[in-house]
Formats: C-alpha cells, structure tokens, sequence
C-alpha cells in the first residue's frame, strides 16, 4: 500500500490556525474502496498543547453526501480567553472514515470552571445535529447544523444530559438531576424544534442514580442505567408513555455482584428489549441480559475475558442479518486498556471475539460507541487512543469498522471469552416526580478545524467492497437438509456458502457462471436457523437466513 498525503488551506482564524488534511490509499489489487479499517484522527493545529484531551461520546450515520459519518466528542484547547479548558466538537467524516471538516464549540460563560463534554449525539435527518451536554454542572441540548451554525442551546437543571433521541421535530433526552425523593435521578423531558418544552419526568429511588441511554419503542420509552444502593451497585430500567409518564420502574441484582447496565435495543424478534452492562465484583464482568416488555428478566449471560479482571461495557448493537448481538467496550490487560468487539447470537452464545489494540503495551485505547452503517452493511465504532512514551501522551481518536462474519481489521487479534449463565432478580421499584427545564445557555464561538487520519498496521484489509448484485437467488424456506438453490451466478462465477450462526462454515462451494438451479443434500445438518451467501469477486447478493426443520 501506498500512502499518499495531500493538503488544503483552510480559513484562518484568531483562534486556531489549522490545516485541513486529508489522506488517501492506493492498494496495490483492485477494489472498489476500502472496506474494514482501523483508523487514527489527530488534531492538525499547532495552537493546542499536549495533551490534548480528546473523549469520544457517540457515533452517527447521516444521509449526507460526503459526510456519512460523524464523531461527536470533547477535547481540551486554549478558548477565546486564553483559558485551557475543553471544547464540543462534530467531526464528519466519509463513509471510509476519511475527515472531511470539524466544528468546534466553546461555552462563552464567564464561568469557567467546566466548559462543554458531550455526552450523546442524534441526526434528525435534515443535516441537524443535536448534542446532550452537561456545561457548567448544566444540562444542555445543543443544536447545531452541518455547517457548524449554532441554532440554539437549552439548559435543563443541574449535572448532565447522558442520552438524546432525534424524533422528527423533536427530541426527548436522558439526564441525571437531584430531587427532592433521592441523591440523583434520572430525568427525561422533551423539546421541539425551536427548543421549546414544557416539563419533564424524573425517575429514581432514595440512592444514587447514574442514566445510561434511552431507547424508544414504539411511542413508549425505556431508560436504563445504574443506582448506587449500598454497598455496591443495581441496575435500574424504567419505561415511560408518550407523556413521560412512567409506566414501571425496576431494579435490578445480582447476588454477589454490582450491576451496571450501560445499553439497551430492542431484539430483531421484536419481543421484550436487550440490556448490556458489567458487573463489579469478578472476572466474568460483562453482561447480557434479556426481558420481556414488562421488566421481568427471562435470560441472563455472563462473560469473562480470559486472564482479565476488568472489562467495560459501552455499547450494544443488533445484527439486522442474523438478530445476534455485537456487545464494545474496553477492557484491562498488562496494565492498558485495550478495545474489544465480541458477538453472540440471538440467546446469548459466543461467535466470535477480537481486540483491536495496536501491538504493545504503552497505549490505552476504549470503544465508547458502536453503531450499524445502514449504507456499507458494517458495524462501525469509535472511541479514543492514548500513547504514552516517556511520560509524554499523545490523544488521539479511534475508529474500526467491520462485518459480522469475523470482525476482522489489520490490527486486531483473538479474545478468548468464557461465558456462564446468571440468575438476575428484579429488587425494588422506582418513583417518579415532574421538574420543569428549558433556559437558554450561552454557548456561542465556533472555530473550524481540521483532522488527519492515519490507517493502520500498514495495509488494509484486503475485502473488496462488492457491489448489490441484480438478478435472482432464491431458496425453499423453510425446509429440511436438503438446500434448493436457484440463481442467476453473474460474471466470474461466485462461492455459495452455508455457516452457522456461530460462524462455522457447513457448505463451500465454486459455482460457475450462469444459471444455477440444484438441491443439496446436507444431511448432518441439526434444526436451526442458517446463513445462505453467494458473492463473486466484487459483486454479491444478499445474504439469506435458511430454517432447517428435520
């Protein structure tokens, strides 16, 4: 591979004078683009000394041309004032992950002793973006367009907005306030467009509560996260009505175990909702937990890095394909955090498990979100780098992006997972109270910058981004062992392929260009559901779910 690098002025500005970078790959095959990939974002600017403080909140898909992806996060840099403190920013980026501008934000309060952290992200579909943030000790939701034009901000009371769901022209939010029933609550409100709202709901026990994520289902709403209920933690989920009305409210053990449930979806089976978080307390630290649409929990799989201690757990995605799940986050090793993706099925199993650590031991590098790329039939997830050498530390962002089949990029290696089975019990309920939000908050300057991405580990993976093939392949489902496939096999020929849904591979077979039409007899085969696949060099169809019914 051959990197080549190129540069283009950027407008200059009092604050930062930046340098808008940009790199690009030749790959020494042909291939239609990059396809998985580990890349590296580093600030090009001289006016920001390390370390330069970058965290990573959320991940976004948009339908704009060009800018596929965003990265919304927070990094340190010296303000309009000359005071170091930290900064919002939205980083877009092209579908292969390659920086395309960024939009800087700073609070213009005089109060300084916090300033902007992004804490989740959403695109309303419309080149709007909306930011849940907590500024000094406020909650904010900050709207912003593609072009970095602030359009309005909105504070609720105090600490934090952790989660913000984008619905039509609205949005609905997930922070953590103090109240008069508890320590901290959750509390969840809503604005339209304009940034207008009336009042919100609060939701919490006499503890400590510390919100997650909010998932909406249908016009109902489901909120997950922790309280701290001593001496160790519960998990808390609670499911609001379309008034924000709580509908119920649980908490959540396990005996000998603090749960902290950080993630929730709803399953592609569309029954109960999906719960991912860790547990404190052992080395089968991370969770997967499954309930029915009244809180009750019906499964519950525990899961433990080999040779690990610690693990966090930041995200949690459906594979659209074969309903398994994708769980990210990060864990400990040899003193350095490392990034993890690992991948079950849809109750729980193992298929595979992987860490994308650069090779040694000097950098701590998390996951902190993971989404599903609609338009490449990926899996992406961003996160944050930091380098140590020498006492010096150099911040960088993160971001892989990869299939379901393997997870597979240059730099990644095998995890070895154990996995047990958990008992979770439901152990109080929570109450709820109104508060009233939306004052105006003075955030205001915006500087442009600009960012260089690096990939990694010296090549690209060598994946051919295939095209959508037209034309017909079909089989008979359901049926038993026998596979009836009939289709049109387009130029070159193509491998039809049968996995599991574990990934073990059950037929592999060459087929010659033309129209195809035959019965396969596979008689090992158990019942269950399988994964059906044809892909020639650089086209391939759909992939197909096969139920076997012996």
């Amino acid at each position: 591979i051959f990197a080549e690098k190129s540069t283009m002025d950027c407008m200059k500005f009092p604050i930062l004078r930046l340098a808008l970078a940009t790199v690009s790959f030749i790959l020494l095959f042909a291939t239609a683009s990059q396809a998985q990939f580990k890349k590296l974002y580093e600030l090009d600017t001289i006016s920001l000394n390390p370390p330069n403080f970058f965290k990573v909140a959320q991940l976004l898909e948009t339908d704009l041309p060009g800018r596929e992806l965003v990265v919304v996060g927070s990094f340190s840099t010296q303000d309009s004032g000359g005071v170091y403190r930290s900064a919002m920013f939205h980083l877009f980026c092209d579908v292969h992950g390659e920086p395309q501008v960024m939009h800087m934000y700073e609070d213009t309060s005089a109060f300084s002793f916090q300033a902007p952290q992004a804490y989740a992200a959403c695109y309303d579909g419309n080149g709007v973006i909306y930011t849940a943030i907590g500024a000094n000790s406020r909650q904010v939701v900050f709207k912003a367009n593609e072009n970095g034009q602030m359009l309005w901000s909105k504070s609720g009371n105090h600490h934090e907005y952790y989660s913000i769901l984008c619905e039509g022209g609205e949005v609905t939010f997930l922070g953590q306030d103090e109240s008069v029933q508890g320590v901290h609550d959750f509390s969840l409100g809503r604005l339209d467009a304009a940034g207008n709202g009336g009042n919100g709901m609060m939701y919490g026990t006499p503890e400590f509560e510390i919100p997650q994520r909010v998932m909406k289902d249908g016009n109902q709403y489901v909120a997950v996260g922790q309280a701290f209920q001593n001496p160790d933690f519960q998990g808390i989920i609670v499911k609001a009505d379309a008034s924000l009305e709580q509908i119920w409210g649980k908490q959540y053990g396990i005996n000998g175990k603090g749960l902290m449930l950080m993630s929730v979806v709803r399953p592609l089976d569309g029954n109960g909702y999906m719960v991912s978080g860790r547990m404190r307390g052992g080395a089968d630290s991370l969770v997967l937990m499954k309930i029915d649409t009244a809180g009750t929990p019906i499964w519950a799989k525990a899961y433990g890095i080999t040779g690990v201690s610690d693990a966090m757990n930041s995200g949690l995605i459906v594979d659209p394909v074969s309903g398994g799940y994708i769980l990210s986050g990060s864990y400990r090793g040899a003193s350095y955090f490392r990034p993890y993706m690992f991948m079950t099925d849809s109750v729980g199993n193992l298929r595979w498990a992987r860490d994308y650590a650069e090779p040694g031991v000097n950098t701590d590098e998390t996951f902190n979100d993971i989404i599903y790329h609609e338009g490449r039939k990926l899996f992406v997830a961003a996160g944050d780098m930091v380098a140590i050498d020498s006492n010096q530390f150099s911040y960088k962002l993160l971001m892989v992006m990869v299939d379901a089949d393997s997870g597979r990029v240059p730099c990644d290696s095998a995890l070895t997972i154990g996995m047990v089975s958990r008992t979770v019990l439901a152990t109080g309920s929570t109450t709820q109270q109104p508060f009233l939000a939306n004052n105006h908050f003075p955030i205001g300057n915006l500087f442009t910058g600009a960012m260089v991405s690096e990939t990694r580990c010296t090549v690209i993976v060598g994946v051919a981004e295939h095209l959508p093939a037209t034309g017909t392949f079909q089989i008979t489902n359901p049926s038993g062992t026998d596979l009836q496939v009939e289709a049109d096999v387009l130029e070159g020929g193509a491998t039809l392929r049968v996995t599991t849904l574990a990934g073990e591979t059950v037929l592999d077979r060459w087929i010659d260009e033309g129209a195809f039409q035959e019965t396969i007899s596979l008689p090992h085969l158990s019942s269950g559901m399988y994964l059906v696949s044809m892909a020639g060099e650089d086209w391939r169809y759909p992939t197909k779910r096969w139920v076997v019914l012996r």
